[in-house]
């Protein structure tokens, strides 16, 4: 099988700190192989929202120049992370009277149909609709279907965004002359790559500690059931240092990465800041010691957790979560799966995406770091659509797979 008949896919991932675009292809056996990658600084992005559409618009062209480069070949489609921060997630019910019959498939279109009417009002779009639990007449069960019933009603999650969030997005598009395949909420994405069987589950929570923010992602019962943001990051930590070093943010950044290290005995903290001196501001900074960076660091991120599990509360999925995973740039901290671990009481790791055919052995290194959680999740999702998709064609289309068809 040649190139030209394999289907090539494309991930974009626009976050506040970095774009990565991810371009490959799947294989005969339906697997994903990674071709190129390209990424580029975010610019005109903030929190997730393009702010300034001339610079994103630049940003995501070089973005996926580069990874078409490294691919060898050009692209002609492309799927977007949506950012966390941008997304409503909730929980909604709708019903639909059956008189006595099974159902069908034109039921499950007016229960969609119905939805959409609801979220055309409020100016949203649906990114993904997620069946949680079917009733058939007030009693739960695992498919509705082949069962005779007076009335069907079935609770989704809906993680939607508002219509103008799309809007800017097709915009910046427009400029690579690529159609958008899909949308795919970040959260969503990685909890595709970085969860295996058992954390499905149990039941995990994902913390995907970004540059500006920090999204939450619950999967439980193999059903993806929640997901949110917090307001801070790994930037608040650079701000802090910056403002306890007395230094600038640029140099403070790199404090944290070089140092930050929650491994360390309480004899090595007090060894003094690891930093390439280039001056006398960063000779002073280098004149305190590693313990500082650790503390400074330990303190937002317990700020983190704690905001989390507040936030988990007050969604009653307080209980839920028998695994932390962790992922994003600040994940990289030596030692803070160990940290949180000792936090919360619950068993923590850091994300690192698995399972791609990848023959470039230094992209395949690069691409296990938890950063591109992301993109290889929208991989995967893709991935799956399309193996839903053909066997779609092979069997009967089932309730489940319309479903899994139009939104999820």
């Amino acid at each position: 099988m040649t190139l030209k008949q394999q289907k090539i896919v494309a991930s974009l991932d626009i976050g506040s700190n970095k774009i990565v675009c991810l371009i490959g292809y799947i294989n005969g056996m339906g697997k994903i192989c990674i071709k190129g990658i390209g990424h580029q600084q975010s610019r005109g992005i903030q929190c997730g929202k393009i702010i300034n559409k001339k610079e994103a618009e630049k940003s995501i062209l070089t973005t996926i120049s580069l990874a078409e480069k490294m691919a060898g070949y050009n692209i002609n489609s492309i799927t977007i992370g949506i950012s966390t921060s941008e997304i409503f997630s909730s929980t909604i019910n709708s019903n639909i009277d059956l008189n006595g019959k099974e159902v069908k498939d034109k039921d499950v279109l007016n229960l969609l149909k119905n939805i959409k009417n609801i979220l055309r009002n409020e100016e949203k779009e649906i990114i993904h609709l997620m069946p949680l639990q079917y009733c058939l007449d007030n009693n739960v069960v695992d498919s509705p279907y082949n069962i005779e019933a007076e009335n069907l009603e079935i609770t989704f999650h809906l993680l939607s965004t508002k219509k103008q969030v799309l809007n800017k997005i097709k915009d910046c598009i427009k400029a690579t002359v690529l159609d958008i395949n899909n949308y795919v909420s970040c959260g969503y994405a990685s909890s595709l790559s970085v969860l295996n069987e058992t954390e499905r589950e149990l039941g995990a929570l994902i913390l995907d500690i970004g540059a500006s923010g920090t999204n939450l992602s619950v999967v439980y019962n193999n059903k993806y059931v929640y997901e949110g943001n917090i307001k801070i990051g790994g930037d608040i930590i650079t701000k802090d240092m910056s403002i306890i070093l007395k230094t600038t943010q640029e140099i403070a950044e790199k404090v944290k990465v070089l140092n930050a290290n929650f491994t360390l005995s309480e004899k090595d903290e007090e060894n003094l800041i690891k930093l390439e001196i280039n001056g006398d501001e960063e000779f002073e900074v280098a004149k305190s010691n590693i313990k500082l960076v650790n503390d400074i660091s330990k303190a937002r991120i317990e700020e983190i957790i704690k905001l989390a599990m507040k936030q988990l509360e007050e969604n009653g999925l307080q209980n839920i979560p028998q695994y932390i995973i962790l992922v994003g740039g600040t994940s990289l901290i030596p030692g803070i799966d160990s940290f949180i671990n000792h936090l919360t009481g619950l068993e923590t790791r850091i994300g690192y995406n698995e399972g791609f055919n990848i023959q470039d052995k230094n992209l395949m290194v690069e691409l296990k770091n938890p950063i591109y959680s992301v993109s290889t999740g929208i991989l995967k999702f893709i991935q799956s659509k399309n193996n839903s998709k053909n066997m779609n064609v092979e069997n009967n289309m089932t309730f489940v797979n319309i479903l899994k068809k139009i939104f999820c």
